[in-house]
């Protein structure tokens, strides 16, 4: 009996501990699988605050884009871009709390701006965008919605180079909708002047095939440096905004327009023209520093035939040369220019809202001019009632001309010589605001 009771007890012990063993290894087990959920709930948090931290730091990045761009459109002043990396830390590094803003020159006029935001001396931002300079805007030494006729020979010496190949440079003379008309000969004389300071010799002469050498004029002569362009759209090219909202671009004080209302001179007597004042009010402008004239009606340029009176026709052409280039803006009026010279600037001549008819020469030297023309010469005009510009004589725009009128005719009665420079152009236009180049985000 007693040997029974032992060997119960010694089995009910057994028992016992196997029971302890097994809830041990439960427990174990339990525990193992806790710390693995615990390894990884811990991982998706630690990622989610990371995911939280980066995004943080895009939308400060974000942030420090739109800053950047804010103040490239204010200043309007690119050559800062090139001076080093602390251009925007006043303004938008310290203000978002960025590490700093670090501006690449990819030439051509862009630049990468980088953002840079670290924690503990990590960078944890990756974030950039191109800003653009360059002026979005065809080649053309003369751009025209008008009607161009040159009675005379025609000389582009040098054109505008457009875009560069692998063999020379695809020059356009003239980009034009729908007319034009030449009597006399038509040359493009290439590249024996340079059409910018930064120009290189070596890198080749128009094409061939943009390269017009004709010596009678006629349009089946003409190669590509004249080409039709029915989407050319000149005020929208130059200022970014539709030709619509003129007034805004007049009245922009980053512009800094001097103003001349030809419609408001005061003349001596009813039989003068106001037009025929314009002259002394642009010397006067030009004199006055201004670089940006927008003339509001109709305007004339000329010397007087008399050389005891001012000859204000050259005096603005010489007052141009102390500058880096004067902008002349014509807008609504007919525009006429008699002499010779040279303009270091550029032409825009822009009617919106005008229709010239032949009464609005009326009192103007360029009445004879009109009246004399003789369209027979030009087989794709049969009338010439809608002349808005003349000019008569060996006068040039070395910043290029121009002619936002589409359906109106610009008319050249003694030839026409042209020289193009683009380092004028990019004195008179530098004002443009900046853009953001299309696909150069990169936000991942």
């Amino acid at each position: 009996m007693f040997e029974r009771r032992v060997s119960f007890y010694l089995y009910s012990k057994q028992q016992g501990a196997a029971t302890l063993l097994v809830a041990v290894l439960l427990l174990a087990a339990a525990l193992v699988l806790s710390l693995a959920s615990y390894k990884g709930v811990f991982f998706q948090a630690k990622r989610a605050q990371n995911e939280i931290e980066a995004r943080k730091a895009h939308w400060i990045g974000e942030g420090g884009l739109e800053c950047a761009y804010t103040k490239m459109y204010q200043d309007r002043d690119q050559s800062v871009l090139d001076s080093g990396t602390t251009y925007f830390d006043s303004d938008c590094v310290e203000s978002t709390n960025l590490t700093s803003m670090n501006i690449d020159s990819l030439g051509e006029q862009k630049y990468r701006i980088e953002p840079k935001f670290e924690q503990e001396g990590i960078s944890i931002l990756t974030l950039s965008k191109v800003i653009d300079f360059s002026r979005n805007s065809s080649a053309g030494a003369i751009k025209t919605t008008a009607d161009l006729f040159v009675n005379g020979s025609s000389n582009f010496n040098p054109p505008d180079p457009g875009v560069h190949t692998g063999s020379g440079w695809d020059c356009t003379s003239v980009r034009y909708i729908r007319n034009l008309g030449f009597r006399g000969a038509v040359v493009n004389s290439g590249f024996s002047v340079m059409p910018s300071s930064d120009f290189s010799p070596s890198s080749g002469d128009c094409l061939s095939s943009s390269k017009t050498n004709s010596g009678s004029g006629l349009l089946s002569e003409l190669k590509g440096d004249f080409k039709v362009d029915p989407n050319i759209r000149p005020f929208e090219e130059v200022f970014g905004v539709a030709s619509s909202a003129w007034e805004s671009v007049r009245d922009n004080p980053l512009y800094d327009f001097g103003v001349i209302d030809t419609g408001s001179l005061v003349v001596p007597n009813p039989s003068v023209s106001t037009a025929t004042l314009c002259g002394q009010a642009v010397l006067n402008e030009i004199n006055l520093g201004k670089t940006r004239i927008w003339i509001e009606g109709s305007c004339e340029l000329f010397d007087d035939p008399d050389p005891n009176q001012p000859q204000l026709l050259t005096d603005i052409a010489d007052a141009t040369q102390d500058t880096n280039g004067v902008l002349l803006l014509v807008h609504n009026g007919v525009f006429s220019i008699h002499g010779s010279g040279e303009f270091k600037g550029s032409l825009f001549h822009f009617n919106d809202s005008f229709l010239p008819v032949p009464g609005s020469w009326d009192g103007l030297i360029g009445k004879s001019t009109y009246e004399n023309i003789t369209w027979s010469f030009y087989p794709s005009r049969v009338t010439g009632s809608e002349v808005s510009y003349i000019q008569n004589g060996a006068f040039w725009f070395t910043g290029g001309q121009m002619l936002d009128m589409d359906g109106q005719i610009a008319y050249f009665h003694n030839g026409l010589n042209f020289s193009y420079n683009s380092d004028v152009l990019d004195s008179i236009f530098g004002v443009l605001p900046p853009r953001w180049l299309k696909g150069s985000w990169n936000d991942f």
